[in-house]
């Protein structure tokens, strides 16, 4: 930890992990409770095509990935109210959102991203306007979701008593999807389009092995969700490894340990 802190680009790194891994401990809460591990999945492939799209017309990847992620939560959405069935438009969306990004590289010769970091994050290459946006998105996602909170778990727990009552479920729903989206995005350059999904589900699922009571369980997603950030930097530092993988892989033996300690 001595060396992480000696030299900015780890420190920035370090920095990106803790506030990306508590971001995704507490929005990881509403995702396992909900059961949208899939759609979430989904989300995180929507980002490439619009990286991919942004790099072509030379503007930040952030407004690329921030675009085509909200658009699929969109389209997702739409797919829901039509047919009452998300695993149908989610399934489009998840291989669409992919052949559509493969699709504009093959048609172009001169594709400068690095599809390594893009698919699993380069956190080491972080900058502090990355810090910035990242920060940013996570005071915009907490606010958010601490103001509809009671709603939101209410909905997990019950949907049609709260629909009965009078809530705006199908709100609820799209504002959590674009909730999603802005956290996929904010974890972009750690962990990538495809590893994000590891911290928005591992932590979260053993912290709610480990506690029943939803805002504990927020608490301490956060805290594991930040550990793995933390170690997963530590572990690729010491042994030259991608730090991507190394979070993503410490999310899941973090669902192990909870799933074999669970009375």
């Amino acid at each position: 930890m001595s060396h992480l802190l000696t030299d900015a680009l780890t420190r920035r790194a370090l920095l990106e992990l803790l506030l990306v891994g508590g971001l995704c401990g507490v929005v990881g809460v509403h995702v396992v409770l909900r059961r949208l591990a899939f759609l979430t999945e989904s989300l995180s492939h929507a980002c490439f095509p619009g990286i991919v799209v942004a790099d072509l017309v030379r503007v930040s990847p952030w407004w690329g990935a921030g675009a085509s992620s909200l658009a699929m939560a969109g389209w997702m959405a739409q797919g829901s109210r039509h047919d009452g069935d998300t695993s149908s438009a989610t399934a489009i969306g998840l291989t669409g959102a992919f052949g559509a990004g493969a699709l504009l590289i093959s048609t172009q010769s001169g594709f400068s991203k690095d599809l390594t970091a893009v698919m699993v994050g380069s956190p080491l290459t972080v900058s502090g306007v990355d810090l910035t946006v990242t920060a940013g998105a996570a005071a915009l996602v907490l606010t958010v979701l601490a103001a509809v909170h009671k709603e939101l778990v209410l909905a997990a727990f019950d949907r049609t008593t709260v629909e009965s009552q009078g809530y705006p479920v199908r709100r609820l729903d799209a504002l959590l999807c674009v909730l999603l989206a802005l956290t996929l995005v904010a974890c972009m350059p750690a962990v990538g389009a495809l590893l994000s999904i590891a911290l928005l589900v591992g932590p979260p699922l053993a912290a709610l092995r480990w506690t029943r009571r939803v805002l504990p369980a927020m608490v301490l997603g956060a805290v594991l969700g930040a550990t793995c950030g933390v170690a997963g930097l530590a572990l690729s530092f010491a042994g030259g490894l991608a730090t991507g993988a190394c979070t993503a892989l410490l999310a899941a033996a973090v669902v192990v340990v909870a799933l074999a300690t669970r009375r």
